[in-house]
């Protein structure tokens, strides 16, 4: 009789059995969840740098490529750095996985024959004295192809680009990092420096920073979690009890991955502690309405505690998977992916919780008995105290302060700028981040800016006042400080006129003759000459022209690229159409994205929440002053850390929904035992002092887990998430806050 109104209650032993031995094999199944190594979303979060990616898919066909910068000791045009460029090479191309090396020992460049133009090798093992070295020098760096993209420009340093055969996981291959890293150890010990860039090595590198982030921030939580419960309740049987039902829930999350497939993934790691700590709030909510209702003499104390906390615990669960579904809203597939992972989880832990779960809450009960509690802190009074002494005595003051103090925040809003940037997701220690670095500041950027010229007709690409019109508009591209070079058809030409004299000249000029400009325009057809398929279309309507840049944030490419698009109208005739390869739409896109889906998720969700908890309460202005009172606490965190100089970014703006769908719980708890006591009929004032005194130790203690949690979260590798956490323990200390104090002023106000 006991039990026969809860699921899973009856017959708790047999079912206590079962459930081990269920949990004992999910956890064991937890290490066949492969680890997701897909990288599309989260390069898809700097556009620039995804369509940059998406650009050297289209010359490499699909393959995927790994950029090996080595430096020399005494340069790279002396014999030692010849001879180790060639014999790196060779290595490299030996590897089963390579389609391809090239560098200035495996490329080749063209010379004049007679009438025409052929291939030979740009650099030879047998052509290293001191004038033909020379001669390499000079040409590598004045050929625009070359310089920053084969050598530096201080010639030190040099690149091998590797194709490999198929688009490669570290699952199927050997990891690379130590493989490179036992290939190059000869010349590293020969005081040889390099840098390796590329996908394969970036799915390593974050693959093994988040188990590093796992091993030191998961014992820091744990500890800080668990400090947090003793002070709740100091038992160790309580301890117990909370991770057999937190290792319920991880056993079956195992099988449910198993089952469907799914891979551990960042944004699985982003989501876990938020899943733990839902779950948390939710045991201790429990556990104190258990308590409480033993205080108050019930007959059945676990099951009157638990059908109390039953139905609030449902509309705090439904809140919650409100403010994660809203971040579906979000035109980001990173975003929406983690809206509904967040979503299923926060589901699966309701089930857990208020499914079989239950069983373990019988256990703890009903094996110590029920006793009134033990709290090893006064905290908890104390805070209630102040409310009802403090606070509650004036509470249209209070009001009217808080909504002054918010609107110190609106000018954060108002200004916040979107600054998407791929290294916010990478760690300053990964070989990655240094190697980005390291491009940037050796050879000037990776990152590739792709302009259209339509020229109308066929062949309009050939005529010499188009061509000299993309020099000059290159030649001034080339004078802004954030371009570090330039590339387009005009070029090839130019570069073709210097080898055909001899000795070379007219270096950077169009032929002056119309039949040596045919004759070149013709040379550069040749099937295999370098480049030329991303540099014009095969009918000579439409020319490309490249930009590099070093890694910029989403608010500088956006000058940049207005700016060339101004140069571009002045220089080019009135019959060209000049398009940015649609990147700048792209972008203005993005950044607008990441702005509606922190702006309109909250909205939303406020909106949601506040028809949710109408429809709860039947009272409108109840649910108004609850949703408004942790409302305006996460808009002040935001505003402030934009003030403060937090870049909105594919992380920072899922802070509104999130942060504001789990720090309203605790206010649905209090308002929801507060009506409670009015059914009863107690009177409002009294009603709202008992609340207080029931429902600020487990407001308290949840809000501390948050912040606790979160806290840990700032000490990750990734500088995107220590501000997304730096975000969250401030969200959730003035939810803190409101829902202790501004709440109860709400229904004082309201209710008289």
């Amino acid at each position: 009789m006991l039990y026969r109104h809860l699921p899973f209650s009856s017959r708790v032993k047999p079912l206590r059995y079962a459930l081990l031995a269920l949990m004992i094999w999910g956890l064991t199944r937890i290490t066949n969840i492969p680890f997701s190594e897909d990288l599309d979303r989260l390069l898809s979060i700097d556009q620039h740098q995804h369509q940059t990616l998406e650009k050297l898919d289209q010359f490499l066909d699909g393959k995927e490529m790994l950029a090996l910068s080595m430096q020399a000791p005494n340069g790279i045009f002396t014999p030692e750095g010849i001879i180790a460029l060639h014999e790196i090479s060779e290595r490299l191309a030996t590897w089963q996985q390579v389609a391809d090396v090239k560098s200035l020992t495996h490329s080749v460049k063209p010379i004049r024959n007679g009438l025409s133009f052929q291939m030979v090798p740009i650099a030879s093992t047998n052509q290293l004295s001191p004038d033909d070295l020379k001669g390499l020098k000079d040409y590598a760096l004045s050929n625009p192809l070359m310089r920053q993209v084969m050598v530096s420009g201080d010639a030190m340093s040099a690149i091998i680009a590797i194709t490999l055969k198929v688009r490669s996981e570290t699952r199927d291959f050997e990891p690379w990092l130590p493989a490179l890293d036992k290939l190059l150890l000869p010349w590293t010990d020969r005081g040889f420096v390099f840098h390796y860039l590329g996908m394969p090595l970036a799915r390593e590198e974050i693959q093994s920073t988040l188990a590093t982030d796992i091993t030191l921030i998961l014992p820091l939580i744990l500890l800080g979690i668990l400090t947090v419960l003793w002070s709740f309740k100091p038992e160790v049987r309580f301890l117990i009890y909370l991770m057999l039902q937190s290792l319920l829930t991880l056993s079956l999350a195992a099988i449910f991955c198993l089952w469907w497939q799914i891979s551990l993934s960042l944004e699985m790691f982003i989501l876990l502690p938020v899943w733990a700590v839902v779950q948390w709030m939710s045991i201790l909510h429990n556990t104190a309405a258990v308590d409480q209702a033993s205080m108050e003499g019930m007959q059945n104390p676990i099951v009157a505690g638990l059908r109390r906390i039953l139905m609030p615990s449902l509309w705090v669960y439904l809140t919650t998977l409100i403010g994660l579904l809203a971040l579906s809203l979000s035109h980001l597939e990173w975003i929406q992916r983690i809206s509904w992972l967040g979503a299923g989880g926060v589901l699966l832990i309701y089930l857990s919780t208020f499914g079989p779960g239950l069983v373990w809450v019988f256990w703890y009960h009903g094996s110590i008995g029920i006793e009134p509690p033990r709290a090893a802190s006064r905290l908890p009074i104390w805070l209630s105290r102040i409310t009802s002494r403090v606070i509650l005595p004036y509470p249209k003051r209070i009001m009217t302060i808080t909504l002054l103090a918010s609107c110190l925040a609106i000018p954060g809003l108002l200004d916040m700028k979107a600054q998407v940037h791929v290294k916010q997701f990478l760690s300053p220690w990964m070989k990655t981040y240094q190697a980005l670095e390291h491009f940037d500041q050796t050879y000037g950027g990776a990152n590739l800016l792709k302009l259209t010229l339509d020229t109308g007709k066929p062949g309009g690409l050939h005529q010499r006042q188009i061509l000299q019109s993309i020099l000059d508009w290159s030649a001034q591209i080339e004078t802004l400080p954030e371009v570090t070079a330039v590339y387009s058809y005009p070029q090839i030409l130019t570069i073709l006129n210097q080898i055909w004299h001899d000795p070379p000249q007219g270096f950077g000029n169009l032929p002056e003759s119309d039949l040596l400009l045919g004759l070149f325009a013709a040379a550069v057809k040749t099937p295999g000459f370098p480049l030329m398929q991303a540099l014009e279309s095969p009918s000579g309507q439409i020319g490309y022209l490249y930009i590099r840049t070093p890694n910029l944030p989403s608010l500088g490419y956006l000058k940049l690229m207005n700016t060339v698009s101004n140069m571009g109208n002045q220089h080019l005739p009135k019959d060209c159409q000049l398009a940015i390869d649609d990147t700048l739409s792209s972008i203005h896109q993005a950044d607008e994205g990441l702005r509606r889906s922190l702006l309109g998720s909250m909205t939303a969700c406020l909106l949601a929440l506040l028809f949710l908890l109408s429809l709860l309460w039947l009272s409108p202005l109840l649910a108004l002053g609850t949703v408004v009172v942790n409302a305006l606490g996460t808009l002040f965190v935001m505003g402030a850390g934009f003030l403060l100089g937090i870049e909105l970014n594919a992380l920072t703006c899922l802070i509104g929904a999130m942060a504001f769908g789990i720090a309203i719980d605790d206010g649905i708890h209090l308002v929801g035992y507060w009506r409670t006591k009015r059914r009863e009929g107690i009177a409002s004032e009294a009603a709202l002092n008992q609340a207080l005194q029931a429902k600020t130790n487990p407001i308290l203690h949840t809000s501390l887990l948050l912040i606790v949690v979160f806290l840990c979260m700032t000490l990750s590798s990734f500088p995107a998430i220590q501000a997304f956490a730096r975000l969250g323990v401030a969200s959730f200390a003035i939810g803190l806050v409101g829902n202790l104090w501004l709440l109860p002023c709400w229904i004082r106000i309201t209710s008289r």
